[in-house]
């Protein structure tokens, strides 16, 4: 008898498996024997399980087997591949139901919260370092010098310099200049030529000393003023103060020029007093004044009337009466 067969007296009743190997249809005929080795179909209970014990709690088979082992064959208590190291699962790590896939899985959730703990770590540090350097340039705005970027160099550009306030003061006193003063005729630095002179015997003369210039009844005596301008160029006006006793007077007038007479210098007799003291009063002619120097000639000429004395001259703005 050969190892796994249990030889042709089984009855096919007793093995619940037959109906796989029966001949189909009801044929007859010896049926095929069973497969060997380990292919072969056992009934239940007959699949034995270490130490000549039957399987799951049975006794052993009292199949013909001797309970030992002939030599030079096989173990009749035939062990199925599952319960060899066949085919079967490998055994789990010591300790529990956690295996290397477990470790891998835990090692790599550990890295991944490090990675987002240190990022999250740098990006607060980074807000957190940044506005303390705000801070720090802001109170060391201004000490020491700015250090250049060179060619090539990347950096912030340098702010430019606030521009400074404006003085207001100074505005105001350049928008208020000072008006410039307009110029009156010196008596004793006038040029009096042909009989023209000062004298200081009529009273009342409004000149700062009281004298006047006398001497103009005479043809060829003139009065020659020359000064320098510092206002603006344009039209003034020229004013002349007189004393005529005996009516109205006339006397050549030119202004940058001798040789040609503009106009006439009229000497009119306004208070009508008949008396070189009480007579004194005023006329003017308009002017046109050029930057710098400027001439004016007052003369008696052929055809003039001059018996009057002249106690000032002076320039004023158009329309500006002086306060005498």
């Amino acid at each position: 008898m050969s190892a796994g067969h249990h030889g042709a007296g089984t009855p096919e009743g007793d093995d619940p498996f037959g109906y796989l190997y029966r001949p189909e249809n009801g044929a007859s005929g010896a049926a095929p024997a069973p497969p060997s080795g380990y292919d072969r179909v056992r009934p239940v209970g007959e699949r034995g399980y270490g130490g000549g014990r039957g399987g799951y709690g049975y006794p052993p088979q009292q199949n013909g087997y001797a309970g030992h082992q002939a030599p030079g064959q096989p173990s009749p208590h035939y062990a199925a591949p599952e319960t060899t190291g066949y085919g079967a699962p490998p055994p789990g790590p010591p300790g529990g139901g956690h295996g290397r896939g477990d470790s891998r899985r835990n090692g790599l959730l550990i890295g991944a919260i490090a990675v987002v703990t240190a990022v999250v770590l740098g990006v607060g540090a980074a807000i957190v370092f940044s506005g303390d350097d705000k801070d720090a340039g802001d109170d060391l705005a201004g000490v020491g010098t700015p250090q250049s970027v060179g060619a090539g160099d990347e950096g912030d550009e340098e702010p430019e310099p606030e521009p400074e306030p404006e003085d207001e003061d100074e505005d105001d006193e350049e928008e208020e200049e000072e008006p410039v003063e307009l110029p009156e005729a010196d008596l004793g630095t006038l040029q009096l030529s042909n009989g023209a002179g000062l004298a200081g015997d009529i009273p009342n003369a409004r000149s700062g000393d009281g004298s006047y210039i006398a001497g103009l009844n005479r043809v060829g005596a003139t009065i020659t003023w020359t000064f320098d301008f510092r206002g603006e160029a344009g039209s003034y006006d020229l004013w002349v103060g007189y004393s005529v006793p005996n009516g109205d007077q006339k006397m050549s007038f030119a202004i940058n020029s001798t040789s040609q007479i503009r106009d006439d210098l009229h000497l009119r007799d306004f208070v009508k007093q008949g008396a070189w003291e009480k007579n004194w009063t005023r006329t003017y002619n308009y002017i046109d004044l050029k930057e710098g120097e400027n001439t004016i000639y007052i003369g008696c000429d052929n055809g003039d009337s001059c018996d009057a004395v002249i106690d000032r001259i002076l320039v004023t703005e158009r329309g500006h009466k002086p306060d005498w």
